[in-house]
């Protein structure tokens, strides 16, 4: 109802949702199991076994869907069964590294530590979880205003989206890799390397960002041609892109920030401003782009001020040096 979206549509969203109910339970053990692959520095074995889980997915997507080998086409059911199998595969393969590879057990010994552990997590899980969380929401009902402006709206936002998932791909990957890092020099209290360690993926990933939206912008007409021929899409989409030119470095360093605010034990600060700049972005973005009739210009506007307030926000908080006292595990004396 919020997406103006038809009958027909709702009908298909429904099937794929009740499809992918399940799927919340696999991606959540395989992260989890993902999670300490990551922590023992064997990040590569999670890129592969990404990428042994896309592989499948596109070829059941193919077969599934488009009845391949003779079997009958299932349509939205086969792509849904073809991204249930995905995680699967994921799920098997991370249980086998962990177990097999690593020769990790979880034994009954463990269950003696598990209160202490749960302690830990109470710390930080729960601040952990609110700013995802509060982002998807904020764009849950920004794009019901989205889809309130239209279908030109729609197709340039999505398009748009679709264009920058390179970038956020790659500014993901330096956040989860300063993460990794920055959780073992705060707890050996290496501040100077964590101070040094920021600032490199800071200027990777702002660099990336700037350099991979301006090529974007340089070939639109191609780029934006792939998803529709419509003149007044990708004029509105190029628009997009001129915004994006101040955005995406900002975006970049909120999320870098953010991700290494978590590693040190300052969630609660992560937190805090995710709640307060989605408080902020809804009813910004729906005066600009609603009620002042800027459109979907305005609601991106609101996106860019969003994007600067984080960033700026916690970069502060990363400079202001309070995370210093903030380690989760306390570093462990030093014995003779």
């Amino acid at each position: 109802m919020w997406f103006q979206l038809s009958d027909e549509l709702n009908h298909y969203i429904s099937e794929y949702l009740l499809w992918m109910s399940g799927s919340y339970l696999l991606l959540a053990v395989s992260s989890a199991y993902a999670a300490i692959i990551a922590v023992k520095g064997k990040t590569v074995w999670n890129m592969y076994v990404a990428m042994a889980g896309n592989l499948l997915n596109i070829l059941l997507d193919a077969v599934l869907v488009f009845g391949w080998f003779g079997i009958e086409p299932m349509g939205i059911k086969g792509i849904a069964i073809a991204s249930l199998s995905a995680y699967l595969l994921g799920l098997l393969l991370n249980v086998y590294l962990v177990h097999a590879v690593e020769r990790i057990r979880f034994t009954r010994d463990d269950l003696a530590k598990q209160k202490r552990v749960f302690l830990l997590w109470v710390k930080v899980g729960p601040a952990t979880m609110v700013e995802p969380m509060s982002y998807v929401i904020q764009q849950m009902v920004v794009m019901a205003m989205v889809a309130y402006l239209g279908v030109t709206a729609m197709a340039a936002n999505t398009f748009v989206w679709r264009l920058l998932f390179v970038e956020l791909a790659v500014g993901g990957a330096l956040a989860t890799a300063a993460q990794i890092m920055l959780g073992h020099y705060a707890g050996s209290r290496d501040y100077p390397l964590a101070y040094e360690t920021l600032s490199r993926s800071l200027k990777l990933g702002c660099s990336f960002a700037l350099g991979n939206v301006v090529l974007l912008i340089i070939f639109r007409d191609q780029l934006l041609g792939l998803f529709t021929s419509q003149p007044e899409v990708i004029n509105l989409g190029f628009q997009l892109l001129l915004m994006c030119l101040i955005m995406e470095p900002f975006r970049q360093i909120n999320i870098i920030v953010g991700r290494a605010l978590k590693a040190v034990g300052d969630a609660a600060f992560s937190a805090a401003v995710g709640i307060g700049a989605m408080i902020f972005v809804v009813p910004v973005a729906y005066m600009i782009g609603i009620r002042w009739e800027y459109g979907l210009l305005g609601v991106w506007a609101a996106f860019l001020g969003d994007e600067i307030l984080r960033g700026s926000v916690n970069l502060w908080r990363w400079r202001s040096g309070r995370w210093h006292e903030m380690a989760i595990i306390e570093q462990a004396p030093a014995t003779s």
